[in-house]
């Protein structure tokens, strides 16, 4: 029995790696008639320098998230305006691994398509 992708979970970082994963997605997409759901994850942590610094749990301000939400319609605009894919986009704070696996758990995702930094990037996310 063959089984049939439905939707596909793509983390963007708006990298140029990301954009290549974006494009084996979309390819997918297209063979299989399935939808893609576009999310970046926020690290808490990426941006602070070495010190000990907390940041409280809604350390995301409205104009952060309006921003970033802002930057990822744009970035899936480049890629599916001329596209009869359906596409989705979420902004999400946190660990990345993490919250990607907490997503593709929660939306029932049938397959994950990511860009790495080669086996170094691909062994810490895993």
């Amino acid at each position: 029995m063959k089984s049939r992708i439905k939707s596909i979970l793509i983390p963007t970082d708006f990298s140029e790696l990301s954009e290549n994963a974006l494009k084996v997605g979309i390819s997918i997409a297209k063979r299989q008639n399935a939808e893609i759901k576009l999310v970046h994850v926020v690290d808490r942590f990426a941006y602070l320098p070495p010190t000990e610094v907390y940041l409280p749990g809604d350390w995301l301000t409205p104009d952060m998230m309006l921003m970033l939400k802002e930057r990822i319609r744009k970035f899936s605009d480049q890629f599916f305006i001329d596209s009869e894919i359906k596409v989705t986009y979420k902004v999400l704070a946190g660990h990345p691994s993490e919250r990607i696996c907490w997503f593709a758990h929660t939306e029932n995702i049938d397959l994950i398509v990511i860009g790495t930094h080669g086996i170094s990037g691909l062994r810490e996310f895993l």
